[in-house]
């Protein structure tokens, strides 16, 4: 990764038998933004574990882009169980991951499609999904982009 080491909590002390245990670093929908939780032990004794959560983001002139063209289009519509997918004008046709992720971030279904001449067209199916939002997310190590869909 291209990304500077940072510190987010400066502790005293760690479990040591547990350390990394109650820690989780996950990847934000929007494909940027990096969300991290971990317990530290800030006093001397070592008695009080204490939580912190800590975030960065990736920018552009670290790869990844979104998608440049102001012809692109990137379509999400619910037709029956499926979610239709439809996007034209990316920037190249390398193949194209399609995500589906439920609003905690969980993903729930992932494809990957080749574009002809910068588009495609896909189904997601979504039988057995509640009603609410979820997020769909297109990309490549070229591009990334993210459309928040409604479940009825």
């Amino acid at each position: 990764m291209t990304f500077a080491e940072q510190t987010a909590m400066v502790g005293t002390h760690s479990f040591a038998t547990q350390w990394g245990d109650y820690s989780e670093s996950s990847l934000d929908p929007d494909g940027l933004t990096f969300w991290h939780t971990n317990q530290y032990i800030r006093d001397a004794t070592g008695a009080t574990a204490n939580t912190r959560i800590f975030a960065f983001r990736l920018t552009s002139p670290l790869g990844i882009s979104a998608i440049a063209n102001e012809e692109s289009e990137f379509t999400v519509y619910q037709f029956n169980n499926n979610l239709n997918v439809h996007v034209k004008g990316l920037p190249s046709d390398k193949p194209v991951v399609v995500n589906l992720f439920d609003v905690d971030g969980k993903q729930l279904s992932s494809q990957w499609v080749t574009p002809v001449s910068g588009r495609f067209e896909n189904k997601i199916s979504i039988i057995g999904l509640a009603k609410g939002a979820y997020l769909v997310r297109i990309g490549n190590s070229d591009f990334q982009k993210v459309s928040k869909i409604i479940l009825n």
